[in-house]
């Protein structure tokens, strides 16, 4: 058996869609190829799970996942393989199959919408954000939330000085005093929970709250929370209130954490970025 059929062969069990098994196979082959690693000394290594340390791997609250593997070089092109998606026919994301094909798919692609990865032997559930992935605060679009709150303003007797407002845009103080977004930002605050208006929020404690919201979502289905960078430098959660304080930390010297949009059909969400 050829090397190329060795591959195909290995990655048969999870990929059904020949296509997608193609695809993913001529990535595995040609990152070996252009980094000069001996394919065969390759598939022997995961064969023997030798060739990613991935009990240490998952164990590690940050690091680089180079540090973890004697094939880093090709670590760093599989992660660029996306073929393929899990059972609910969400897309396979950066980083997903490098981690499941090195670790001799001890670590499977998740099918059961609980996170991304499946650590088979401690039975833990991983979600993986690579480069800035987004986290939900809510399901609510964006254009359901400004609707929401025009009506929440209107019954209040408020009054809009733009077209609409979304929390922390810059050019809110041009129109708004501090009191008057704080004000404002809990009427958003409401119309994005379904909850009675409870008054003023600052922008931190907005931010806090949304930051919050967004961990839950992601902690109720998933145990931990993988963020990774370009560079494949990652930070590991394995808590709602330590994913929290880190991006709370981070909020504070960078703009633009949170995708708000006023008339789109997107969820407020939470860029996961890494932050180091």
């Amino acid at each position: 058996m050829n090397a190329l059929e060795r591959i195909e062969n290995k990655l048969s069990g999870d990929y059904k869609n020949k296509r997608h098994l193609e695809e993913a196979a001529d990535g595995v082959y040609m990152a070996a190829m252009r980094t000069g690693a001996d394919i065969d000394a390759l598939l022997n290594d995961i064969d023997a799970g030798t060739a990613f340390d991935w009990e240490g791997f998952f164990s590690a609250e940050r690091g680089n996942i180079a540090d973890f593997t004697k094939y880093a070089k090709v670590m760093d092109r599989l992660v660029n393989i996306t073929a393929g998606g899990n059972g609910g026919m969400a897309s396979l994301g950066r980083g997903e199959f490098a981690i499941a094909f090195m670790s001799n798919f001890e670590i499977k692609i998740s099918t059961s919408g609980k996170g991304d990865l499946e650590y088979k032997a401690v039975e833990m559930f991983e979600e993986v954000k690579h480069n800035g992935g987004k986290v939900a605060v809510a399901k609510k679009a964006g254009s359901e939330i400004t609707r929401t709150m025009k009506r929440l303003l209107d019954d209040a007797g408020v009054e809009l000085k733009t077209k609409d407002f979304i929390p922390f845009r810059a050019t809110n103080t041009k129109s708004y005093t501090t009191e008057e977004i704080n004000v404002l930002n809990g009427y958003y605050l409401a119309a994005i929970t379904d909850a009675d208006f409870a008054g003023a929020i600052g922008d931190e404690e907005l931010t806090r709250t949304f930051i919050t919201m967004a961990m839950e979502k992601s902690f109720a289905v998933s145990d931990t929370l993988l963020v990774m960078n370009t560079e494949n430098d990652f930070v590991r959660f394995t808590d709602v209130e330590t994913a929290v304080e880190y991006y709370v930390e981070a909020a504070k010297t960078r703009n633009g954490m949170f995708e708000i949009r006023a008339a789109q059909a997107n969820p407020v969400a939470l860029y996961t970025k890494y932050y180091g």
